[in-house]
């Protein structure tokens, strides 16, 4: 069954069809939790940041999982000391990709 609006408002007409819209479990309408913006997740129900281009050309995607990952690297002294011993020895490897030691103690 299928419901019929019938206004000249067309901003009735938009309300009643968010309405339906925000009842359908396949389209959630979620807020963005970077920006506070609503949006419909494109690719997966459980989304929390919006595809939305900023003025910088980056998406809240991109600058959100960034900015919470940074955040938990302050957070987690150790998280932090391991990522920045990791890029030490990844690039090490990477300038001296001849030495198949150095390459070996970094795999392990």
């Amino acid at each position: 069954m299928s419901d019929t609006h019938k206004s000249n408002d067309l901003s009735s007409i938009c309300y009643a069809i968010l309405d339906e819209l925000s009842k359908t479990p396949n389209y959630p309408i979620k807020k963005c939790q970077n920006c506070g913006m609503y949006f419909i997740p494109t690719s997966k129900i459980d989304e929390i940041y919006c595809d939305y281009l900023k003025e910088n050309g980056k998406t809240c995607r991109d600058l959100g999982a960034f900015q919470s990952y940074t955040e938990r690297l302050k957070q987690n002294k150790a998280m932090g000391e391991y990522r920045r011993t990791y890029q030490q020895k990844f690039m090490q490897v990477r300038k001296d990709k001849e030495n198949k030691e150095l390459a070996k103690d970094f795999e392990t």
